[in-house]
Order: structure tokens, then sequence, then C-alpha cells
């Protein structure tokens, strides 16, 4: 089994989350490389800020990539945030999501 790998942010405290995630199935992909690289995922819990991801495979992802959610046609910036096996937290770097991106979120 794999550890854990956190990247720690030197201004932010301990608990990162600042709204609850819902838990979700939605198909997830991860866009690397320039758009030459992409790792099929499932989202397994959602918010306007970040997720988490379950990966088909496991890989370890660069800390910088795109997650493009095909069924409402929306991509966003994301950072890892931390990964362990393959479950990955990722945080979106965009400053507000797009209003497609909100269809994702169960009421």
């Amino acid at each position: 089994m794999q550890p854990a790998r956190f990247f720690p942010r030197p201004h932010e405290p301990e608990n990162r989350r600042s709204e609850r995630r819902r838990r979700v199935l939605k198909e997830a992909r991860i866009i690397l490389n320039g758009r030459f690289s992409v790792i099929d995922a499932m989202a397994r819990d959602i918010s306007l800020r970040g997720c988490r991801l379950r990966l088909h495979h496991s890989i370890d992802l660069p800390r910088d990539f795109l997650v493009a959610f095909p069924s409402v046609g929306v991509e966003r910036p994301a950072m890892l945030v931390w990964q362990k096996g393959r479950d990955a937290g990722v945080k979106f770097l965009d400053p507000e999501p797009p209003e497609a991106f909100r269809r994702l979120l169960p009421e």
C-alpha cells in the first residue's frame, strides 16, 4: 500500500475544506501534458471548490492539471492536495465555477 502524499501549503490551516463535499458518482477526466495525456477517473465527492477522484488505474499525479466533467462539458484547473493509491483530493483553482458545473452538485 502506498503512503498518502500530502503537499504542505504554508499559508493554509490543516483543515483545508471550507465547505461540505457531497457524494456523487460522476465521470471525470484528468488532462495533462498540454492535453496530450488523459486519465479516466470518477468523482466520488464534490463541492464548488474541490473533489475526491478515484482513478481507474494507480498513477502518481502531478501537482497541477485540468479536471474535465464530460456530462456537463466543464473543465476546471486543479491542484493535487493529497493522493493515496487510486484516490486523490484536488482543489479547483478557478475563482468561480462555471454555471454548468453546479448541475453536478446534488440538491
